[in-house]
């Protein structure tokens, strides 16, 4: 229990800016599975060092700065690499050799992946990013703000709905895994979803995205090293805010049944104990995991079957013709 109990000290956050809480770009997954940049008018958007000011094809390790800030997002799409016939400009973060580089400790990286991409050995890239974020199926549009902050739309969401109904979904930083969190918000929910990393965030930012959100989840590892406590500020202004009724925490990765007995016993006698609490052991998020590659593969399985059936129908037709 000891470990739960752990206080640690927030590092430096990113001095707020005029535009940082503000959506200056969409990435746009077309149904080909195609990605596109649309920027906002007037918004100054780097892509691999190169100023953009209409709508470009994005491809794997694709580089966005937005108004200069020191946050970037990294693409991750393995299946959209750049061939001869697509200009590539400069990379920032790439080495002599071609590989990325995330050597800059100035810089908060924020890896966007495709499905795909999930299939790739991401432990690298991952061990450099401050964030990561899934694209997956279910996402038309993807929003980017220069603060880190990262929207998710379903396809078939009006823009009314998804002002209406946001779901807020806050964590400390990359130990804590969210993925799966807002890949089941975006399977079961007509929401649009804002994630927003907490360790980079200015006060005056986090509560700004909290106001524009009717529901919001704080997702916390034990692998982030950072404890219940540290929640407490966040939890408490949006318990005036917005209410217990209105208020999940998910906690994962304790590290057996006992630590999850323990906690919650700690959240029944705290001031919180109105909020809904899921927990999740190592085991359990482990089995989760599996879960998912195997999801994954049914996928992969369901469309090679469609191009089968697709191609035994085009060979029966030729054949009768």
């Amino acid at each position: 229990m000891e470990a739960l109990k752990r206080l640690l000290h927030r590092g430096p956050q990113i001095v707020p800016s005029p535009t940082e809480d503000m959506e200056l770009c969409e990435i746009v997954v077309s149904e080909d599975g195609s990605f596109y940049m649309k920027p906002s008018e007037e918004a100054k958007i780097q892509v691999n060092g190169c100023n953009v000011n209409g709508r470009i094809p994005l491809f794997h390790e694709d580089q966005i700065q937005l108004e200069e800030e020191r946050i970037w997002f990294v693409l991750n799409l393995p299946d959209r690499r750049r061939t001869s016939s697509h200009s590539c400009p400069q990379t920032i973060f790439k080495n002599s050799c071609g590989h990325l580089n995330f050597s800059n400790q100035d810089s908060h990286i924020i890896l966007l992946s495709s499905q795909a991409g999930l299939e790739e050995d991401l432990t690298e890239k991952l061990s450099k990013a401050s964030s990561h974020y899934n694209i997956h199926g279910s996402t038309s549009k993807l929003g980017l703000c220069p603060s880190g902050q990262v929207t998710y739309r379903p396809q078939m969401t009006s823009p009314r709905c998804n002002s209406e109904r946001k779901v807020g979904v806050f964590f400390w930083d990359a130990a804590t895994d969210i993925t799966w969190v807002v890949d089941h918000l975006m399977s079961k929910t007509p929401s649009s979803v804002s994630c927003l990393a907490l360790f980079q965030a200015s006060d005056q930012l986090w509560k700004s995205v909290a106001s524009r959100c009717s529901v919001i989840i704080f997702c916390l590892s034990m692998k982030s090293k950072k404890s219940l406590y540290d929640m407490e500020v966040y939890l408490e202004h949006c318990l005036q805010s917005h209410g217990p009724e209105k208020i999940t925490v998910v906690i994962t990765d304790l590290e057996d049944t006992m630590s999850e007995k323990g906690m919650r016993a700690q959240w029944r006698q705290s001031q919180l104990s109105g909020c809904d609490l899921l927990l999740f052991t190592e085991k359990d998020m482990n089995l989760l995991l599996r879960q998912r590659v195997m999801a994954e593969r049914r996928n992969m399985e369901a469309k090679l079957n469609q191009i089968k059936c697709i191609l035994l129908q085009q060979l029966s037709g030729k054949t009768h013709s």
